[in-house]
């Protein structure tokens, strides 16, 4: 009878190259699973945000838009034409589209002369949606940007609908204003939202 007793096999370094390989390929499968889970994720917060914006954007202009004053009184007028020479304001207008539709004017229920237009923002380097609020009574003018930082506006344009006669037949339309935006972050991957709403007049019944 021996008097050693046997000794347990080792492992061999063929075996363990190919156990840390095995493993290395697993955990390269699973640390990238990860990363584009993190990635959809920050996506998915990110195009939120933008969704969130738009609809406070929704409601902002819309709100102006609609109680703006039909025939808005001759202190916008002057103000509006001082801006442009050769803008054309109709006796009767309600909204004024300039700048090849880039640029929507009217007067606001509290009697201010608005303008929503899109401005470079030096120092970020990215076009952003501005508002201006003239008030004729003491001449003084804000000035803000209408959304955060993070989302610029690569496209916009307004169209609007002053008059009630503008069709030859049937019932007359109050003034609207039609309006499309194209809302990018530059956070992460870019995420882009068209936006698009039809604005109608509610002061129409005072014409």
């Amino acid at each position: 009878m021996s008097r050693f007793k046997k000794q347990p096999a080792g492992v061999t370094l063929i075996e363990l190259t190919i156990t840390i390989a095995m493993f290395s390929v697993v955990m390269l499968i699973a640390f990238d699973a990860f990363l584009n889970v993190l990635k959809f994720n920050r996506e998915t917060v990110q195009k939120q945000s933008v969704q969130d914006h738009s609809e406070f954007l929704f409601f902002l202009m819309s709100k102006e838009i609609r109680m703006a004053k039909i025939n808005y009184t001759n202190n916008c007028r002057i103000y509006f034409s001082s801006l442009t020479i050769g803008d054309n304001i109709g006796a009767n207008d309600t909204y004024l589209v300039v700048n090849n539709g880039k640029e929507l004017r009217f007067e606001n229920y509290e009697g201010l002369c608005v303008r929503y237009f899109v401005e470079t923002d030096v120092a970020l380097g990215a076009d952003r949606l501005r508002v201006v609020r003239h008030d004729p009574n003491t001449n003084t003018t804000r000035i803000a940007w209408v959304l955060p930082v993070d989302i610029s506006v690569t496209d916009i344009k307004f169209e609007a609908q002053n008059k009630f006669d503008q069709r030859p037949v049937g019932p007359s339309q109050p003034p609207m204003v039609k309006y499309s935006l194209t809302l990018s972050s530059s956070i992460w991957n870019p995420s882009t939202l068209q936006v698009f709403n039809e604005v109608t007049a509610r002061n129409f019944e005072q014409f």
